[in-house]
């Protein structure tokens, strides 16, 4: 899904229960034609350069969704988020917030792919948020959301568990938007209770993991 704001999470709002966002873009205005140029090359550079990118289109194409280069796209999200993954419209990326880096498209790109990968092998029921807790402490552990120089841009810095701390701190806020959640109990008891079998789960990006069964609870449909 892109990449929360440290801020706390404004009243939930969403376009599609199938759309997981950092927050989730619920809107999307008229494009900056310069913001737009640019967030596309940055795709295209990602496509054809990221060995992150290419390992989760190749895994998606084995489990049977397989998917190109146009199921990526550029918009001007009126909500501060960094992109989100739609079941329908695939990946969007919320071209102002790009900064006109390559690297924070290929990190939004493979964050919101691991979304669809897990969507693709295990039906995410976006509703459920122990399903949606799941898949945001993936994303957020697998891609670069936590790369340790991020975190100190963001005033974050922890002598120990830097990376746990970060991944579980995103994947709240993040499952804080989503429209079922009725609270912060609600937000840590659907993270905490899917922590341990969704965290050690790596999958597309080792041979072990990427034969095993999905993370997710076991109320999710299996492919």
């Amino acid at each position: 899904m892109g990449e929360p704001t440290d801020a706390p999470p404004s009243a939930p709002r969403r376009n599609a229960l199938n759309l997981a966002a950092d927050p989730f873009p619920t809107k999307f205005a008229v494009a900056k034609v310069d913001d737009d140029i640019a967030c596309q090359r940055m795709i295209d550079r990602a496509f054809a350069t990221s060995a992150a990118v290419k390992t989760l289109m190749g895994a998606m194409e084995r489990a049977g969704c397989a998917v190109n280069r146009a199921f990526f796209s550029c918009e001007h999200c009126e909500q501060d988020c960094q992109g989100g993954y739609d079941r329908d419209r695939g990946v969007i990326l919320c071209q102002q917030h790009m900064q006109n880096s390559a690297s924070l498209i290929e990190s939004t790109m493979v964050h919101e792919l691991i979304h669809a990968f897990d969507d693709c092998r295990a039906h995410v029921e976006w509703t459920d948020l122990k399903h949606h807790a799941c898949t945001e402490i993936r994303a957020a552990n697998l891609s670069s959301d936590c790369a340790f120089s991020h975190e100190l841009m963001r005033g974050n810095f922890n002598m120990r568990a830097q990376q746990q701390k970060c991944v579980r701190r995103r994947a709240e806020l993040s499952v804080a938007m989503n429209p079922s959640s009725k609270g912060s109990r609600d937000v840590k008891e659907a993270v905490s209770s899917v922590w341990l079998q969704c965290y050690k789960d790596k999958a597309p990006f080792d041979s072990v993991s990427t034969s095993a069964e999905p993370a997710l609870p076991s109320s999710a449909p299996q492919v």
